[in-house]
């Protein structure tokens, strides 16, 4: 296996600057599926993706849609497929090129769509949530098949085993002095096993358009977190019924309610996720510690509930400082490079240890 290692890291460091030149092309589309944007860059950004996947030999690559519930087709998605080795299991990679709105431009201190590189991170709208998923797909494919000559989500765990401070979150979060943290318990439980409520957007006048003029309606849109073994319409009926018996004034409220998705939980005890957490003290040379993730991707609960024999495992390029969703959106590339390393490890594991893994 420290063969396989060396090898694999060897491949990867190669192969380092080639993938830091697809994930800032990447970056550089604007391809966002939120309303009101662009289509046409979304379709650019799909083209790109099968163009890398290609050049990287998979046999198999094709865009294909959707259909919404109007009947018209859907976001472009990229499926490229490489046939498993006779007697490998088969590995499903996922990750999304589309990416969130830059909100205020003011608060970037670079250019959204240009990758640009600082202090050992690279900044851009999509580095971490989730070009790079693409690409740290698409880096460990390459040299896994450079390096062996073929080819064949880390995992969100109700369980935390790791407690943090709430000196130590207040310092990772920039949470100002004075400001009251919500929830009570530990503050593990609170990030990573209970649900919590955000509200992500107000309507209202903005103070530059502001008369003197009572308001006569806003809005506002909530995002749920659930906890594990939470159901999705119960835990909006329970909002509901808390909002709609604490309206003030007098004044009236309709909740309508948006899209949902089940709540997951890993395996961490699995064959899978103990072969990613040993690839992951290859790549990182120090052993992993196991904690709690509070916040999946709906793709998890459907694969799982579709697939019971299949193991989930939840990967990124993400760390505490990447900002995924807001302004200055970063990766560290230290940690990208290492990772790409890891998933390598973790493919090289199936093909020769087998097991079963999506």
């Amino acid at each position: 296996m420290a063969h396989c290692t060396e090898l694999l890291r060897a491949h990867v460091r190669a192969g380092a600057d080639e993938a830091l030149g697809d994930l800032r092309r990447l970056v550089s589309i604007p391809g966002s599926a939120w309303a009101g944007a662009d289509l046409r860059h979304l379709e650019h950004s799909a083209a790109l993706v099968a163009e890398l996947f290609e050049d990287a030999g998979f046999p198999e690559v094709g865009i294909v849609r959707a259909a919404k519930p109007d009947g018209m087709p859907g976001a472009p998605a990229v499926l490229a497929h490489r046939p498993a080795a006779a007697g490998c299991p088969t590995v499903l990679l996922y990750a999304h090129h589309d990416v969130q709105p830059t909100g205020d431009l003011a608060a970037w201190h670079s250019p959204p769509f240009e990758a640009v590189e600082r202090r050992g991170r690279l900044f851009g709208r999509g580095v971490a949530d989730n070009k790079g998923g693409v690409v740290l797909h698409l880096a460990a494919c390459r040299a896994l098949v450079r390096a062996l000559g073929e080819e064949g989500g880390l995992v969100g765990w109700d369980e935390g085993r790791m407690e943090l401070s709430e000196e130590d979150y207040r310092l990772d979060a920039g949470v100002l002095p004075g400001v009251q943290l919500a929830g009570s318990g530990s503050i593990a439980s609170r990030l990573w096993t209970k649900p919590a409520l955000s509200v992500i957007g107000i309507d209202a006048p903005p103070v530059a358009l502001s008369a003197d003029a009572i308001v006569p309606s806003a809005r506002a849109r909530f995002s749920l977190r659930l906890a594990p073994g939470d159901d999705p319409a119960r835990a909006l009926a329970a909002v509901r019924a808390h909002l709609e018996a604490n309206v003030p004034l007098g004044a009236r409220i309709t909740v309508t309610a948006g899209a949902a998705t089940r709540a997951f939980a890993g395996d961490a005890a699995s064959g899978p996720a103990q072969s990613m957490l040993q690839a992951m003290k290859e790549a990182w040379g120090v052993d992993p510690v196991l904690m709690g993730v509070g916040g999946s991707i709906p793709a998890a609960a459907e694969v799982a509930a579709r697939y019971p024999s299949a193991q989930v495992l939840i990967t990124g390029v993400e760390d505490p400082d990447s900002r995924a969703h807001g302004a200055d959106e970063s990766i560290d590339l230290d940690d990208f490079h290492r990772a790409v390393l890891a998933e390598a490890l973790l493919l090289a594991s199936f093909g020769t240890r087998g097991g079963r893994a999506a």
